[in-house]
């Protein structure tokens, strides 16, 4: 990369630009929880593939922006944040396709009020990343904490995990642990946005 390209914005696009495919992932588990198409779907493990590899250039991008321009105070700040953001990212892919996996085997079952309460919550993390990812380019830090505030997806698993538990013992408990899997999934995901907002509020603290 040229010199004069290694600017924090630049920087903050490239993340945004990772944050855009992992919200094409969430988009492909609500599919797959909306419908018994698969045709419908995209490759979602192909979207996953550039994910990794542009998440490890982005690495190396911050690796060579604090080499190069040996930042201070702020922007230093905001590149090991990107740093630990990105690692994030990549242990939230990781749930996404453990929730796309798991989302299949419950196509043709009868849990299907089940499945779409489930892909309303993959669709409300999807939306819910935009609204991060907008605030993190802006250096907004009023509106994210709506985020912290924001317990749809957590008490949503909550009930379900009640009222599946209560509907196994009396029916089929095949699928069970399928859905209790993609509710630990969801639920490790919107703590991860809950991180994301408490790092974006520290980091613009002073602006």
């Amino acid at each position: 990369m040229e010199l004069e390209k290694f600017t924090i914005q630049n920087m903050k696009s490239d993340f945004v630009e990772l944050g855009i495919l992992i919200q094409d992932m969430l988009l492909q588990c609500h599919k797959s929880l909306t419908t018994s198409d698969l045709h419908e779907m995209k490759n979602i493990h192909e979207v996953e593939r550039i994910f990794v590899q542009q998440s490890k250039i982005f690495d190396e991008k911050c690796l060579q922006y604090l080499a190069c321009k040996q930042p201070f105070a702020k922007d230093l700040r905001i590149i090991h944040a990107l740093i630990k953001l990105n690692r994030d990212f990549k242990m939230i892919s990781e749930y996404i396709i453990k929730i796309f996996n798991k989302s299949l085997e419950l196509m043709n079952t009868s849990y299907e009020m089940r499945k779409n309460e489930l892909s309303r919550m993959c669709k409300h993390l999807q939306n819910q990343l935009q609204f991060i990812l907008e605030q993190l380019y802006s250096e907004n830090t009023q509106k994210v904490k709506a985020v912290l505030n924001d317990f749809f997806v957590q008490s949503g698993c909550n009930t379900l995990h009640d009222e599946v538990i209560q509907q196994s013992l009396a029916e089929n408990w095949l699928h069970i642990p399928v859905l209790l899997n993609i509710f630990y999934c969801l639920e490790r995901i919107a703590e991860y946005y809950h991180h994301f907002s408490l790092v974006i509020i520290d980091l613009y603290a002073d602006t």
